[in-house]
């Protein structure tokens, strides 16, 4: 996909990476987890992200970040940061568009481990929004957005319907 897709995949290490012991690996090689500055790594990830817009690409954004039984708020506001770094790069036309995967048969995606590439994948997809058009927190209109794409199994119970 990336050789053919002109895709970037840029590496974020999420507390739950760190907590499994998982190797991050750059160029093949292992990156050690001492010394290693979540903050700073994070800053290069949204650096390349608004770069990434303003070439009028478009970034992929997972803001659970982590793999969970149920789906849950986004915690740190990811949304919300990827949206302030890029108006402080001049960024200010920002839109949306909401993509639900599904690993079919999966109902603890907290079990699911590595990338699965070759997985099949069922996927929903959702609608784009103008920044504009969200009024409120953006990280909890995404949650909101999310909760409408998200396999039944995977919703809080009081919002399966």
């Amino acid at each position: 996909l990336c050789n053919f897709g002109s895709v970037t995949l840029a590496t974020v290490m999420t507390l739950d990476t760190r907590q499994k012991g998982k190797q991050l690996k750059a160029d093949g090689k292992p990156i050690p987890w001492k010394g290693l500055d979540p903050a700073a790594a994070m800053n290069q990830y949204l650096d390349r992200a608004t770069e990434t817009l303003k070439d009028g690409g478009i970034v992929f954004l997972a803001p659970q970040a982590g793999r969970r039984n149920l789906l849950t708020p986004f915690k740190g506001g990811p949304i919300t940061r990827l949206e302030q770094w890029a108006k402080q790069k001049g960024i200010n036309n920002l839109a949306f568009f909401s993509l639900g995967l599904e690993i079919p048969g999966a109902s603890d995606y907290s079990e699911i481990n590595g990338l699965n590439f070759r997985s099949k994948y069922i996927t929903t997809l959702g609608r784009t929004t103008k920044r504009e058009d969200i009024e409120g927190n953006i990280d909890a209109w995404g949650y909101q957005d999310m909760l409408r794409l998200a396999p039944p199994a995977y919703r809080p119970q009081k919002t399966q319907s």
